[in-house]
């Protein structure tokens, strides 16, 4: 096998599992959140916060796990696509397909810039915040439970939008790509 097919099937792969690891978070916070708290469950742990609020409790405690694993599988996907990016442009593959090979390299980092702020810039303070209003709500501080609670709130749609964003952006990248990698038809074929 050539080093090229090798470069080929690294960029596919990496690619697809990227978008694996977004649309599984997805999936999974649209399912959880959009059911569990229909469910009105009750968490003994946070007795002192409105019963009301539970099923979003336990939405989270249930999805946090998911999320930081498709996060970092995203991390490790996308250096394997940066990496791909660098060695096609060095060894020149898709070169025959210019437009396609900027478009994909493109949409790629501009992916990556959504995932990797998303991960490194609001996260942390997201995160705290979040880890704040559990502490609280379990501690029966119910006010600095709201305030954590809207702290994360805040930032909550600046992370979403990031997320979406990198996932139409992956989704293009991949549609470059494919164009990039499509074998050439027959030219001047008659008819």
């Amino acid at each position: 096998m050539s080093g090229r097919a090798l470069l080929s099937m690294a960029t596919w792969w990496s690619m697809t599992l990227w978008m694996a690891a977004i649309a599984a978070a997805g999936i999974a916070a649209a399912g959880v959140f959009a059911t569990l708290p229909e469910l009105n469950p009750t968490l003994p742990e946070f007795s002192a916060m409105d019963p009301s609020v539970h099923g979003r409790l336990a939405s989270g405690l249930i999805t946090e796990p998911i999320f930081t694993a498709t996060d970092a599988a995203q991390v490790v996907f996308t250096c394997i696509v940066l990496a791909c990016i660098v060695l096609h442009w060095a060894v020149g593959a898709g070169s025959h397909r210019p437009v396609a090979r900027i478009g994909w390299t493109l949409a790629s980092l501009l992916a990556m810039a959504c995932l990797w702020s998303r991960i490194f810039l609001i996260m942390p303070d997201m995160n705290a915040d979040l880890q704040a209003y559990r502490t609280a709500a379990r501690n029966g501080d119910v006010d600095l439970a709201t305030r954590a609670y809207d702290a994360f709130n805040s930032m909550h749609p600046t992370a979403s939008t990031l997320m979406e964003t990198g996932a139409i952006l992956t989704l293009i990248a991949i549609g470059a790509l494919a164009i990039m990698y499509r074998l050439p038809g027959k030219q001047g074929a008659s008819r």
